[in-house]
């Protein structure tokens, strides 16, 4: 299980924590970011849950999850990393940290990651080659 720093902390996110997640990203998709619109569908409704990851009581990355298929599949669908803190490992931990929670659910079977067209457009090739080396990883992180 991952263990995190004791200045952080990972929190269930809600509708009073719009501008604090929207604030972490000014820079996404080129201005083309659907988060401010879509915010309440990433933290609310059958399945969803939204998580902040903060660090000293500032968020530093956001993470939305919809549990699918009665509870088999959980399912990232969006998230970013504020600035500064990108390319630091903050990203993976926060999805160790979700998947944790999740992984002791009897029912769960998979665990996938959702991609829109803009994210496609702006890391599909690197995705796309790195592909392989991420589904060894991810089967030797995660046997469930």
């Amino acid at each position: 299980m991952e263990q995190m720093p004791s200045d952080e902390e990972l929190c269930i996110a809600s509708l009073a924590d719009r501008q604090s997640v929207v604030a972490i990203a000014d820079d996404v998709h080129s201005g083309t970011d659907y988060l401010p619109a879509t915010y309440p569908s990433l933290v609310e409704g059958p399945g969803v849950r939204g998580y902040i990851y903060k660090k000293g009581g500032k968020a530093i990355a956001f993470m939305s999850t919809q549990l699918t298929d009665g509870g088999r599949t959980l399912l990232e669908t969006a998230g970013r990393v504020v600035k500064e803190y990108r390319g630091r490992g903050v990203y993976g931990r926060l999805q160790r940290l979700v998947r944790d929670r999740h992984l002791g659910s009897p029912h769960l079977c998979y665990i996938n990651l959702a991609l829109n067209e803009i994210s496609m457009a702006v890391y599909g090739q690197r995705l796309l080659k790195t592909y392989q080396q991420v589904a060894e990883k991810m089967e030797e992180l995660f046997s469930i």
